[in-house]
Formats: structure tokens, C-alpha cells, sequence
């Protein structure tokens, strides 16, 4: 995980970063992640502790995470999740994948809302972005939650083994 406050390179789960950053995790986050971080970033300006120039360098870091991200799953080139699928899969995961990208969506939405944020520097126009990450947050741990149940429904059926994914010989 990287340290949006000094851009160092830390392990998932780390409390505290080399540069004396402590990670907090504001609820709805168990622990401290990039999103979560970015939030606590919009929070803490909100409340006059970061200047805009501040909350912009970081937001500079997590937008050069969230290209690499779109890079590496290629949310870009137009093909939807589902799609990518085989049709027995499409059907089977078509909530969750669905869900998954209106998740991304939000996560998008919300760059963009911050760029806009930053150049307005309204308030609102924070706690906007802001809201859109935790829709991120909110939406992507639900799509992952119904894909975790579609996976255990596949190991407690009769035909599932030998197939795709068999998870009872496992």
C-alpha cells in the first residue's frame, strides 16, 4: 500500500508509514487501504488540517494508483466484466459482475468529482467525492459478497465436480 501522505511503499495492514503517518481506517474500512486513505484526506481538509495544495498532492498519488489500476484490468477499453465471461459463467455471476462495475463506476465518478473539487475548492464539491468513494467502498464489498455466495453454491452442488471451478476436490 502506498502512503498517499509521502508516496512510500508500505504492507497492507501496516499502522504506521516510515514517514510517521499513522493510518487511520474510518468506518465503513477495517483497515487502511487507498480509498480509505483518500477519504481521510477530503475529511481532514473539510476540517482545515490539510490545505487544498495539500489534499491536492495526494490526490496526485492516488490518481497515479487509479491509472495503473484501469490499466491493469483494463476497465477502458469498453468490454463490460460480464462480458468477458463464458455465458455459463455470465449467468451464473451477472449480479456480482454487474455490481462489481457500478462499483467501478462510482470509484471513476469520484476521481472526477475531486478534480472538479480541487479546482473549485467548494466544500460540497468535497463531501460529493467524498460520498462517491464510500459508494465505492459500499458496492464493491456487496458484489463481492453475492460472488462469494454464487462460488459456495457451485461447491454445494451435486454436478459440480469436475467442472470449471471444483471446489469440492479441494
Amino acid at each position: 500500500m502506498i502512503c498517499l501522505e509521502c508516496g512510500a511503499e508500505n504492507a497492507y495492514k501496516t499502522k504506521k508509514c516510515s514517514c510517521g503517518h499513522a493510518f487511520g481506517s474510518p468506518p465503513p474500512y477495517l483497515h487502511a487501504n487507498h480509498v480509505s486513505q483518500l477519504q481521510d484526506c477530503i475529511t481532514r481538509t473539510l476540517a482545515g488540517e490539510l490545505s487544498g495544495q495539500e489534499l491536492y498532492e495526494r490526490y496526485q498519488r492516488f490518481a497515479e494508483l487509479f491509472m495503473e489500476f484501469e490499466g491493469r484490468w483494463s476497465f477502458l477499453n469498453g468490454t463490460p466484466l460480464e462480458e468477458r465471461l463464458s455465458e455459463p459463467l455470465q449467468k451464473r455471476f451477472r449480479s456480482g459482475t454487474l455490481m462489481l462495475a457500478r462499483g467501478y463506476d462510482y470509484l471513476a465518478q469520484a476521481v472526477e468529482a475531486l478534480e472538479g473539487a480541487l479546482e473549485s475548492g467548494r466544500p460540497a464539491d468535497l463531501e460529493y467525492a467524498r460520498d462517491l468513494l464510500n459508494d465505492y467502498f459500499r458496492v464493491t464489498c456487496q458484489a463481492c459478497a453475492v460472488l462469494m455466495y454464487e462460488l459456495e453454491e457451485i461447491k454445494n452442488e451435486p454436478e459440480a465436480s469436475g467442472q470449471l471451478f471444483d471446489l469440492k476436490s479441494s
